[in-house]
């Protein structure tokens, strides 16, 4: 009887798991843009729901408003700016024809 030797792991090339790991980095940076966004939306809400019932609004309001701004801007502008390869000059360009047919 002839033994099978198993064939050895083979593992991904260094590319391939780079870009695994960007893709779940943008993946993670787009979660976190969207949930300060929410919560953004969420302070705003119950701060306009405050003013309205209670004639004052929340104290931490302004703080929480500028922590969510932040992070919606840097957070998701590295996540847009690392993906921004979509951003085709040509598509562009057919969009400002469009634009100005529409203005026109």
């Amino acid at each position: 009887m002839a033994s099978v030797a198993a064939a050895p792991a083979v593992s991904p090339p260094r590319a391939v798991v780079f870009t695994r790991g960007v893709e779940a980095l943008y993946r993670l940076a787009r979660f976190v843009a969207a949930a300060a966004l929410l919560i953004e939306l969420a302070v705003i809400l119950i701060t306009v729901a405050e003013r309205s019932v209670l004639g004052h609004a929340l104290l931490w309001g302004d703080e929480a408003s500028r922590l969510a701004l932040s992070v919606i801007t840097f957070i998701g502008g590295a996540a847009r700016f690392m993906f921004a390869w979509d951003s085709d000059p040509e598509r562009i360009d057919a969009f400002c024809r469009d634009l100005r047919e529409c203005a026109a």
